[in-house]
């Protein structure tokens, strides 16, 4: 396998976190690649960071430029890119030792194709019940392996196209600030440009979450779409409409109403419902997130 990969780094204020990725890539079972670390106007001393680690990798490129959202982000380290398939990482991911060679391996098997591997928690460093429940969720949100999908998706934290179809596509837009991979995702989609998801191109996802950031993670995606509809509404309202809230009857209404509370946040985040059976917590975090997140979505969530 000859095929030149470029890896895409995007980073805002990661100083802490990028070093685990690098570390993760330098002992990767393919070497045919470059890294490409994009940094977003960071304050907190990352590109003088990487500086100390570029005599470690005869094959890093380091990108300082001002703030410019994500997408900006990743599309600059897309053009500084002389690998032909790249490979897009966020910055509090791990690499599995064979991931660029998989990618690699994937796209022989399917030229011409996106490719998106998992982004599981590492259950190894999960500290609080929460994190473990996040963990449970990314396992068993994605439990297709090997499968062209039929519908549109793609994450962005790990994920590979080729560079010539990247380009063809458009990029990621850079209007967005949020959703854009799920934005390349249609746009592919209406390019009949397949993808395919595969569970064994291992990333893990090291961002452990509290309760309380993944509430207004979950309220943040919910922006993000209402702005797609906005920017696009042909697309988000009439082609690809996201689902409506469910409406609720009126006692899972009350059930919501009543976990969708700082309090259950607070009680989360700080353990004490550790020792509740795995069925019952889960189902309680369930509520409380759903409840603060979707149908609670202007009640305080932050102590």
């Amino acid at each position: 396998m000859n095929t030149v990969v470029s890896v895409i780094i995007p980073t805002y204020n990661g100083k802490h976190k990028v070093a685990n990725l690098l570390d993760s890539l330098a002992t990767q079972t393919y070497d045919n690649f470059e890294i490409i670390v994009s940094i977003d106007g960071s304050s907190d001393g990352t590109f003088e960071y990487l500086n100390t680690r570029i005599s470690a990798f005869k094959n890093l490129i380091v990108l300082n430029e001002p703030n410019g959202g994500r997408a900006v982000c990743r599309n600059r380290g897309a053009i500084k890119a002389k690998g032909e398939l790249l490979l897009f990482l966020d910055d509090d991911m791990r690499a599995s030792a064979d991931l660029i060679e998989k990618h690699v391996r994937k796209h022989a098997q399917f030229p011409n194709a996106i490719v998106v591997g998992s982004t599981f928690e590492d259950p190894k460093f999960t500290l609080t019940d929460i994190q473990k429940y996040k963990a449970y969720l990314s396992i068993k949100w994605s439990n297709v392996s090997d499968e062209k999908l039929t519908s549109p998706y793609i994450s962005a934290a790990n994920f590979s196209i080729p560079k010539n179809i990247f380009t063809q596509l458009g990029m990621f837009d850079e209007k967005l600030n949020d959703a854009e991979d799920y934005d390349l995702a249609i746009t592919a989609f209406e390019n009949n440009i397949p993808i395919y998801f595969d569970t064994t191109l291992l990333g893990w996802h090291d961002d452990f979450i509290t309760c309380e950031k993944y509430i207004y993670r979950q309220r943040e995606y919910a922006f993000a779409q209402a702005r797609l509809v906005k920017l696009k509404p042909e697309r988000y309202l009439v082609k690809y409409p996201f689902r409506n809230k469910t409406k609720l009857g009126f006692m899972k209404r009350l059930v919501y109403s009543f976990f969708a509370s700082i309090f259950w946040v607070k009680m989360i985040d700080a353990n004490y419902l550790k020792y509740l059976p795995l069925f019952l917590k889960y189902k309680i975090y369930d509520f409380v997130i759903t409840g603060l997140a979707v149908h609670f979505e202007h009640r305080k969530a932050k102590a």
